[in-house]
């Protein structure tokens, strides 16, 4: 018996109705895969931090208040990242080694800047 067969019969079933082929698995990895990296944005726009920037501590704030960003920025400013800052050969990440306030092209645009803060010790 299949453990996952109820469960990726109804996940055909729905997604049948969008498309005559749908690859059931692939369609969760890209879920789960997006749902992470939005999930983690989210909770930098609230916190100021994702789970890795907990552990190294980074805080990423807005410039004028020094509060975190929200999520909607925060998911905006991640986009940003993709197509500011990976998209010219990933020169965008180098930028904070010359600019006066540590900020990648997406920090300046979104108006966000990230600071050092003590990291958090899970352990």
């Amino acid at each position: 018996m299949e453990l996952f067969g109820p469960v990726t019969s109804l996940a055909r079933l729905v997604l049948g109705a969008f498309g005559s082929d749908v690859d059931v698995f692939k369609v969760g990895f890209y879920a789960i895969f997006f749902g992470w990296w939005l999930w983690q944005w989210s909770l930098r726009g609230r916190t100021g931090q994702t789970l890795g920037q907990q552990l190294v501590g980074v805080r990423v704030v807005d410039v004028d208040t020094g509060r975190p960003i929200g999520p909607a920025r925060s998911i905006l400013r991640g986009l940003a990242h993709l197509l500011l800052d990976l998209g010219p050969v990933g020169l965008g990440f180098a930028r904070p080694v010359w600019n006066r306030y540590r900020q990648t092209w997406s920090d300046t645009v979104m108006g966000t800047v990230a600071i050092e803060v003590e990291p958090q010790r899970y352990l």
